[in-house]
């Protein structure tokens, strides 16, 4: 083998080590990925419509359902710290934040003298659209990124946390379902 071919598989094989490493921890810690990312396969085909009535069904939540969705947030969070599973929730969010920015209606791919810069309006609040819709994609990116995270951690939240988190998600998809 020359020396150059060995010079490109070198970081060929760092490049693919690293797009495995967070997933390899997350399943080594007993976090449930297949499920984590079969939601973000999910997210990434959904249209903007399904993301709004998402960021409907979060603002219509009754006091009580608010009061046990934000325990079982709080719950999740202290799994994400305790269990050390920081870098991988970051990478979930940002799966979450790429599937958002692609249904908003913005570009998928950014110009080539815009490749450094983020789009204006870019933030997981602002949106393409008429303005009436960003309380509702904001909700629904927050119910996104949550539910994702909940999905990875599913082996230790309790059946209500569990189902308090997916509520958004699980009423948008039976609608659809049932249509």
């Amino acid at each position: 083998m020359s020396p150059l071919t060995l010079s490109r598989s070198a970081p060929a094989r760092r490049r693919s080590r690293r797009k495995r490493l967070p997933w390899t921890l997350a399943t080594a810690d007993g976090c449930d990925v297949a499920g984590c990312a079969a939601f973000l396969d999910r997210l990434n085909a959904m249209p903007r419509a399904a993301w709004l009535e998402i960021g409907r069904r979060v603002l219509a939540l009754s006091p009580a359902g608010a009061r046990a969705r934000g325990a079982a947030v709080a719950a999740l969070d202290a799994l994400v710290v305790g269990r050390r599973l920081a870098v991988t929730a970051w990478l979930v969010r940002d799966a979450v934040e790429t599937a958002f920015h692609l249904a908003r209606g913005a570009p998928s791919c950014p110009r080539p003298g815009d490749r450094w810069r983020a789009p204006v309006g870019a933030s997981a609040g602002a949106s393409v659209g008429p303005p009436t819709d960003r309380p509702l994609l904001r909700a629904a990116y927050d119910a996104a990124r949550i539910t994702a995270l909940a999905h990875l951690a599913r082996p230790w939240l309790s059946r209500e946390q569990y189902v308090a988190l997916l509520a958004p998600f699980v009423a948008v998809s039976a609608g659809a379902a049932s249509d």
